[in-house]
């Protein structure tokens, strides 16, 4: 073999040399780029995993809580004791009870079972205040479904009420044959402020718009005096047949002015188009952008946000 093709078999093998390390390294990143995806999907399913197992426990808080919350098993001492629970409420709290009837159909599913009861009743606005904050704060399985209250006509100071109250029974409760002694958290100063809000208010007062009166009222601040929106208390927001409102208490005078969704809001420097209640927040509109007012708070301490319109 001569020089030439000696030189042509060293440039031969150092192509073979050069491919075969390119298809080395070309598999050598094909299989870290394959380990790459199989632990980013294994990164993946392990979230998953997370989430359904924190979904899991919540679930299974909310079933325990159930439980210890949850009627009897029995249905028939379920509704004896529960009914007359309900009747010590009510009168507990100065409600004279008309009826309580057991209203229950046969809503039932594979592992509950509900109690409907309808009461009748007649009791101050405060009572029905007390009433209703005692039965939050019970540990009791139950909601309010319905209540209807309305001034009566022989005592315009007493409320007429229809309430429908549904209770449960869980098939893996193990009481049989007595209420729920569960412990429930509650801010009790937080329901004493509720309450005296409630019973300030007059619910039975019928509504007139209170836009341009309330920016007369208001009128220019005075210099060096004070603002009357530090003095303009956001006391609720609730939705009826007209849609959503939110009551303003005025503490320097002691009126309640009620707005509308689409009211014009004008009391001191607070100005703007009530544009969204949500029953804790309210959303004010103007020229210089929004404000957020928040139940229970004065409208001077509002959120300024920019307007996103």
């Amino acid at each position: 073999m001569n020089q030439r093709e000696k030189r042509l078999m060293a440039a031969v093998g150092a192509l073979l040399l050069l491919w075969g390390a390119s298809q080395g390294l070309s598999r050598y990143r094909e299989a870290v780029a394959a380990s790459e995806d199989r632990q980013i999907a294994a990164e993946q399913s392990l979230g998953e995993a997370k989430t359904e197992l924190a979904r899991s426990e919540r679930a299974l808080s909310r079933l325990r809580d159930g439980l210890r919350r949850s009627l009897p098993t029995d249905a028939d001492v379920a509704r004896s004791l529960y009914q007359d629970w309900l009747q010590a409420e009510l009168s507990g709290a100065s409600i004279e009870v008309d009826e309580i009837n057991d209203t229950s159909s046969n809503a039932t599913g594979e592992h509950y079972r509900q109690l409907t009861f309808t009461v009748l009743a007649r009791g101050s606005l405060k009572a029905w205040t007390d009433f209703f904050a005692a039965f939050q704060s019970a540990p009791h399985l139950h909601r309010v479904s319905f209540a209807s209250l309305t001034p009566d006509k022989d005592t315009p100071s007493e409320l007429r009420a229809s309430v429908t109250v549904d209770a449960l029974l869980l098939n893996g409760c193990r009481r049989e044959d007595r209420l729920s002694q569960a412990s429930v958290e509650i801010d009790r100063e937080a329901v004493r402020s509720d309450a005296e809000l409630i019973v300030t208010r007059e619910l039975f007062a019928p509504y007139r718009p209170q836009a341009e009166s309330a920016g007369a009222e208001a009128g220019v601040v005075a210099s060096g005096g004070d603002d009357p929106s530090s003095q303009a208390l956001v006391t609720a927001m609730t939705y009826g047949r007209g849609g959503w409102s939110m009551t303003v208490r005025r503490e320097d005078t002691g009126e309640v002015l009620v707005f509308r969704e689409g009211d014009r809001v004008q009391i001191g420097r607070v100005r703007g188009r009530l544009v969204e209640v949500d029953g804790r927040r309210a959303t004010l509109r103007s020229r210089r952008g929004q404000r957020v007012l928040s139940l229970g708070r004065r409208l001077s301490e509002a959120e300024i946000e920019a307007d996103r319109s």
